[in-house]
């Protein structure tokens, strides 16, 4: 049965443990993505050292943007964990420095039990939070007219990408860019590779979402029994919507389901 929370909505899969209060148990195949707007109360979650690198940015909406990804990353880590959000110590991973300023979000505390897998983005008026136990997680958001520029085919889309899009309806090539845009970054931060990958070379047209080609020197990131899974989020019907957004999960098991929530409701519920 469809979820949606604002304009977007998703289904459910067989197997999915969609249960009201549900905080993903180890082993339950499901990727959860909390979705909110800048400025929605959050910058009292933060702590001194995290309000101070979100202040590093010089717009005041990038700063409000950095404030509440922070912030919903911190209380969807909480519900994972069962553990008052203030609680919660976050960190970042590059896959080639190691700890740092950059790469991907860490739950640094509390540890134990299976590990919880974070990601987050956010693009003009939508902030999100993927988080699950099945494997390396990646959320992407992307305006759609942000991808529609000449010199994008070029350099994101591989060749039957580009092929693909030609026999598109012109109409949908803006959507169609940013769509394939978002699974693209969304599987390399899953991977943890980020743009050190060249875009054209990981192949996500197609429906339904998949990783139909991967750089082959790269193979054995990805070797069976890993797999990458991926989603789009898609607007209810009749809604329309100026942003893709995309998730990928690489997991072992079985495809994973995926449950939105409302993180505006989260937030506030941790004030």
């Amino acid at each position: 049965m469809p979820e949606h929370v604002g304009p977007w909505s998703a289904s459910s899969g067989p197997g999915a443990d969609v249960r009201p209060g549900f905080t993903g148990a180890p082993g339950a195949p499901v990727v959860e993505v909390a979705l909110t707007v800048p400025g929605a109360g959050a910058a009292g979650l933060l702590d001194p050292l995290e309000l101070e690198r979100a202040h590093r940015h010089r717009r005041s909406e990038d700063v409000e943007r950095a404030v509440t990804a922070r912030a919903l990353l911190r209380v969807v880590a909480a519900r994972w964990t069962a553990t008052p959000a203030r609680d919660v110590r976050l960190g970042r991973r590059c896959r080639t420095c190691g700890p740092g300023d950059h790469g991907r979000p860490v739950l640094l505390a509390p540890t134990g039990g299976a590990a919880v897998h974070l990601s987050t983005s956010h693009s003009a008026d939508h902030v999100l939070v993927a988080a699950t136990r099945c494997g390396p997680v990646g959320v992407d958001a992307e305006e759609v007219g942000a991808a529609d520029f000449d010199g994008f085919d070029g350099a994101v889309l591989a060749a039957q990408e580009r092929d693909e899009l030609l026999r598109a309806p012109e109409a949908a090539h803006a959507l169609l860019r940013a769509r394939w845009w978002t699974r693209k970054e969304a599987v390399l931060k899953a991977t943890g590779h980020g743009l050190t990958v060249a875009p054209a070379e990981v192949v996500v047209a197609g429906e339904p979402p998949a990783l139909r080609g991967w750089p082959s020197s790269l193979e054995t990131d990805l070797r069976a029994p890993v797999r990458a899974h991926l989603f789009d989020l898609a607007p209810q019907p009749g809604v329309e919507v100026a942003v893709a957004v995309a998730v990928a999960v690489l997991t072992t098991g079985p495809e994973p389901s995926l449950r939105l929530l409302d993180g505006t409701q989260l937030l506030s519920a941790h004030r």
